[in-house]
Parts: C-alpha cells; sequence; structure tokens
C-alpha cells in the first residue's frame, strides 16, 4: 500500500508540536498535583514515582530527557 507523502508547511508544524508540548505540559502539571504530597520531597524521589506514568512519559518523549530534569523548576513557577 503506497501513502501519499504530505508536505507540511513549518509554521503548521509548529503550532501542532506547540498544542502537543502545551498539552502535555498541563497533563504533567495535574500529574504532580495529584502525586507530589510533600513539597519538600526531592526531585529525585517525585520522578521516581512519575517514571511509570503515561503522562510523564509522553512529556519525556516530547521534551527529551534533559529538558524534564528543568521541570521542576519550570513546573514550580
Amino acid at each position: 500500500m503506497w501513502y501519499r507523502i504530505q508536505i507540511v508547511s513549518f509554521d503548521d508544524a509548529a503550532r501542532v508540536r506547540k498544542e502537543l508540548l502545551k498539552d502535555a505540559k498541563e497533563n504533567l502539571e495535574n500529574l504532580l498535583e495529584q502525586t507530589v504530597s510533600d513539597y519538600h520531597e526531592s526531585w529525585q524521589t517525585a520522578r521516581r514515582n512519575l517514571e511509570n506514568q503515561p503522562e510523564y512519559l509522553r512529556y519525556v518523549e516530547l521534551e527529551g530527557k534533559i529538558t524534564v530534569g528543568s521541570a521542576k523548576n519550570r513546573l514550580a513557577k
């Protein structure tokens, strides 16, 4: 079966990626609110609790492992 390749403009692709990242970030924020009960907990401990959650895995897939390490700073704002 042959599929026709569709060329997408950069603006459309950037818009879709931005929407995906926004949704993934919102889902991760909700997961963090539900999972983290002690705000003095270290990021390593919180991350271990999140590693098997689909919302966390989706965020890692979109943002990358290195960026997720700084997510605690970004999501705390």
